[in-house]
């Protein structure tokens, strides 16, 4: 049995972690019930809750802030940006980094907690429903994050926050009924948590599966992220994955003309208004796509 074989057996065999398992198909039984339960404010309320939680949250927050420096906010900006993450219900913020910093430390390789060698199923979501995903690697990768008490009580307290969040989402579809809107709280709760929650799951995962895939790369990196379009469209700019996987400190994560990334201009605007500091972006122009390439911190924009 080839190692590749082995591992993917090996993850095939652990145990079914059935609280993420049993979350997951709620979330879904709860998005396609969203549907009897139409109505445009709770639409347009997923929507608005989807770019928060997910390009603010989980792109901004976790990912190029967390997980790899990439820009330095103001302290209360770095702990709003913290618990958005948090409501989005992709996991604690300790955990999603800890898995991320594995993918990157041995991206498509045996120690990759979702590559797609191992299965393009397992890419996406199947890693998900196991338990103990990289286990004590995990924990010696954030370090740096328990250093921090304000981030360590939030990783704490993520599923009362989460509680509290889905209070909110059905007071505001409350309120909104009770001022003459066609909506309610339950069909807020259904669009604003289900549909929106399934929304960003599968967006998160394309970038883990269809972007190690399929696309096009502007740069040979060791392992197979690809830039997919649409993948970058539903995920924010995540999409931009090869561009991501050669420069992984980079705030900026499209990288020619037309790769438009929404979280990179969302910094731009926090920038603008000197909210945030010291973005890496890539030191020199796009080479060609057969030119070596690093991971490399680059220069900085701002003070």
């Amino acid at each position: 049995m080839s190692n590749s074989t082995s591992q993917r057996a090996i993850g095939a065999m652990a145990p079914i972690d059935w609280q993420v398992a049993l979350g997951l198909f709620a979330l879904h039984l709860a998005a396609a019930a969203a549907l009897l339960k139409f109505s445009w404010f709770a639409v347009g309320l997923c929507l608005a809750l989807l770019w928060l939680t997910s390009s603010l949250g989980i792109s901004l927050g976790f990912h190029r802030m967390l997980a790899h420096g990439s820009f330095r906010p103001r302290r209360w900006l770095k702990l709003a940006l913290v618990t958005i993450g948090c409501l989005a219900l992709q996991g604690r913020p300790f955990y999603w980094v800890g898995v991320h910093r594995l993918h990157h430390a041995d991206p498509d390789g045996q120690l990759d907690p979702h590559t797609p060698q191992h299965g393009l199923w397992w890419s996406h979501a199947g890693w998900m429903v196991r338990r103990d995903t990289g286990g004590e690697r995990r924990e010696r990768v954030i370090f740096d994050l328990r250093r921090d008490r304000s981030l360590v009580w939030l990783n704490r307290y993520v599923p009362l926050l989460q509680l509290l969040s889905f209070a909110a989402v059905w007071a505001i579809g409350e309120v909104a009924r009770a001022t003459g809107a066609a909506t309610s709280g339950l069909s807020c709760l259904l669009w604003g948590v289900g549909v929106r929650t399934v929304i960003a799951y599968h967006s998160t995962w394309l970038v883990n599966s269809a972007a190690h895939r399929w696309g096009y790369v502007n740069y040979q990196t060791r392992d197979d992220a690809r830039n997919l379009w649409w993948v970058a469209v539903v995920s924010y700019g995540e999409g931009w994955h090869n561009n991501h996987h050669a420069h992984a400190y980079s705030a900026r994560i499209g990288h020619r003309w037309f790769e438009i990334d929404v979280s990179w201009l969302a910094l731009r605007v926090f920038a603008a208004f000197r909210l945030v500091q010291s973005i890496n972006v890539p030191r020199r122009a796009l080479p060609p796509v057969d030119g070596a390439s690093t991971e490399t911190r680059g220069g900085t924009l701002g003070g």
